[in-house]
């Protein structure tokens, strides 16, 4: 049952976005399911899920290990999180976020919101010494707030780190559901 509320709660989303669910390709803007009204429609239908969704985890105890479902927090939950105001690396914010998942779900991982960063041109891949590669902001990147820093770790080694400001991490939170369901 779990698993069929979550799929149903994916395609109210994708529909509320203007999205088809099967293709994932956006509505043309004359069509019906672009109205604005049946958008609003399929934000409710999301919201009704998400409750059911929470109330089947309390009452199961969660999910079987490997049932687990994708990640998500709710609108409610968003408006909730308190962001650093410290730049902060990626590995740090998922933590963050990841205190807030529900039993039988996946964790966001850094990976994920590196690799949809990098795909939409916030984040770009440069050499580093010795034919190493890290990802590294670019003006896109920098303008929502990634910035890199040069770092020495115990043994001498210089690397970069990418911090996010409060206003990158909002900017990841408001696309949490592309970034988790991008491919």
């Amino acid at each position: 049952m779990n698993k069929k509320l979550y799929k149903l709660r994916q395609y109210a989303y994708l529909l509320e976005q203007g999205i088809d669910p099967i293709t994932n390709k956006c509505f043309k803007k004359d069509t019906i399911l672009n109205n604005a009204v049946i958008r609003e429609y399929n934000y409710e239908v999301r919201c009704v899920l998400e409750k059911l969704i929470k109330l089947e985890e309390s009452r199961n105890g969660g999910s079987k290990r490997n049932n687990k479902i994708s990640f998500y927090l709710s609108e409610e939950e968003k408006a909730q999180l308190e962001y650093s105001k410290e730049p902060i690396p990626i590995s740090v914010f998922c933590n963050c976020l990841n205190e807030h998942i529900y039993s039988g779900m996946k964790r966001i991982r850094a990976t994920q919101i590196t690799k949809w960063l990098l795909n939409q041109g916030y984040l770009q891949i440069e050499q580093w010494q010795n034919d190493k590669y890290f990802k590294k902001p670019t003006n896109k990147g920098a303008e929502i707030g990634i910035s890199s820093e040069l770092k020495c770790n115990d043994y001498g080694d210089e690397y970069e780190v990418n911090l996010y400001d409060s206003n990158a991490q909002r900017f990841i939170v408001d696309h949490l559901e592309e970034i988790v369901f991008s491919k």
